[in-house]
């Protein structure tokens, strides 16, 4: 698996588009994309699939016509054309390209991954007089979404399917026995003033604000002394609700915000999910709703699941799901197996990040 891909893979579906005479629409790999009404694609051909939230190269954007279809910086992203999404496009694989169904492109492509700018917030970097952000506040995984790799789970492995949240991501923990706090990318400064109460701080500071939900302070200091001391315990969640993302409130006051952990890592290893619920549930630390425990069937199986409303409260879409084996496993390649599935609905709303033609 990797961050930026450009998978070869057949053609699944083709059927016609419902609001225009002059359009189709194919579907690859769980993707739909739309397509002229005159290509000579059908069902079962070999095509390279880019998907959205790539970079494309100027020199493959303008050879295959699309430059009128990217954003900014020539990325790749979901389009409304006659009121149906396309994610992404299908091409004819290079001539002077060897493959092979399921090769990944990208690199001979030339494609870049997008990430979107961090939010502006408070509780600044960890930045200035030498202070850098340490080495064991890890990243946490990338998450594939299931659509570009449904080969990966096999047929009766036992999964796990949360709620994917859609707020914004921290995470807490002990280095080398301090106390942390860091956003996906950047390690965040400890506030100066000590004094304010738990609520105050929840609010005015969303990265170290967690440390104060209940039990997660028990929970981390825990396994601290369970496991002898190690050197690094990051527990991953999601902040969520008043300020967090427009239209996500989860059934939540305004000022009001929660917080759900979704993975703990102690020593470079991910717990299992089995060990980080049980925990999770000793102490009394919100966990994301889970959607489903049992056997992976398919893709469709997938989106049938995750469709829907949040669980959490109020009326607004769900973002979709997230999907791990119940036993913690890595692919051939070493990338750990976990994947999240986001749904139509919430892909196409008025809170995606898209552009309609």
């Amino acid at each position: 698996m990797s961050s930026v891909i450009a998978p070869v893979a057949t053609i699944d579906k083709i059927e016609p588009h419902p609001n225009a005479d002059r359009l189709k629409l194919a579907t690859v790999l769980g993707w739909q994309t739309v397509i002229p009404i005159d290509s000579s694609w059908k069902e079962g051909d070999i095509c390279v699939f880019v998907p959205p939230d790539c970079l494309l190269p100027s020199k493959w954007a303008e050879h295959w016509g699309v430059t009128k279809f990217l954003a900014k910086n020539n990325r790749v992203r979901r389009i409304n054309l006659r009121g149906e999404a396309s994610y992404g496009f299908i091409q004819q694989i290079p001539d002077d390209m060897s493959v092979t169904i399921g090769d990944n492109l990208s690199d001979e492509l030339g494609l870049g991954k997008y990430y979107p700018p961090p939010p502006k917030c408070n509780g600044g970097p960890n930045q200035g007089k030498g202070v850098r952000t340490h080495p064991l506040v890890q990243k946490y995984t990338n998450i594939e979404s299931i659509r570009n790799f449904p080969f990966i789970l096999e047929v009766g492995e036992e999964v796990v399917i949360t709620e994917k949240i859609h707020g914004s991501n921290v995470k807490i923990g002990l280095v080398n026995g301090e106390e942390v706090a860091s956003s996906m990318k950047v390690q965040r400064a400890k506030p100066e003033h000590e004094g304010e109460s738990p609520d105050e701080l929840v609010k005015a500071n969303r990265y170290w604000g967690p440390w104060f939900a209940p039990g997660i302070k028990d929970l981390i200091y825990s396994i601290y002394e369970s496991c002898k001391q190690p050197a690094q315990i990051l527990l991953y969640g999601e902040v969520y609700g008043s300020g967090i993302q427009k239209g996500f409130m989860y059934g939540l006051d305004q000022d009001k915000q929660g917080f759900l952990s979704f993975d703990i890592l102690v020593q470079g290893h991910y717990l299992g999910w089995e060990e980080f619920h049980e925990l999770c549930t000793t102490f009394g630390v919100g966990t994301p709703t889970i959607l489903y425990r049992g056997p992976f069937i398919d893709l469709a199986h997938i989106k049938t699941i995750c469709d829907g409303n949040t669980s959490l409260g109020g009326d607004h879409v769900r973002e979709g799901g997230v999907i791990r084996p119940v036993v913690e496993r890595r692919a051939e390649k070493g990338n750990r197996v976990c994947f999240k599935y986001r749904t139509d609905r919430y892909l196409t709303g008025k809170f995606a990040d898209s552009q309609d033609i």
